[in-house]
């Protein structure tokens, strides 16, 4: 009976041998499992990353519409209060037309030329007579 009971112990601690090293291979696969899955997550990471900067750089280039339309409206106020003060470009509210300012700049233009014209006859005149 002591070599079946010696038997058994032998059977017994084959099978604790056994499941002891599936036990310790069970460790390792779930350690490698663990590594890769650790590769896997860092790649996404580095990915989101990236995905993560482009979309600041997007932002940074561009203007929220708030602060759009704000400075549009600033602009357009700007241009009014100019037009209101201005007597070339008047303002719509005041009733003038830009035909009444034009006849001033024809005016002017006519007498710049009439003045040129008279320029270049006294310097044919002062030639002649040299001449």
């Amino acid at each position: 009976m002591a070599n079946s009971d010696e038997g058994s112990l032998l059977h017994i601690r084959e099978i604790i041998d056994l499941r002891f090293h599936a036990h310790d291979r069970e460790h390792q696969l779930i350690d490698r499992a663990l590594e890769e899955f650790k590769e896997a997550l860092s790649a996404r990471l580095a990915g989101l990353n990236h995905v993560k900067e482009q979309t600041e750089k997007i932002e940074r280039e561009f203007v929220r519409t708030s602060v759009y339309e704000g400075n549009v409206n600033d602009l357009e106020r700007r241009i009014a209060e100019v037009e209101k003060t201005s007597h070339i470009f008047p303002a719509k509210d005041t009733g003038k037309s830009i035909e009444s300012e034009k006849r001033w700049i024809y005016i002017g233009m006519a007498l710049t030329l009439v003045i040129a014209f008279m320029s270049l006859l006294l310097a044919l005149g002062s030639f002649v007579k040299k001449g």
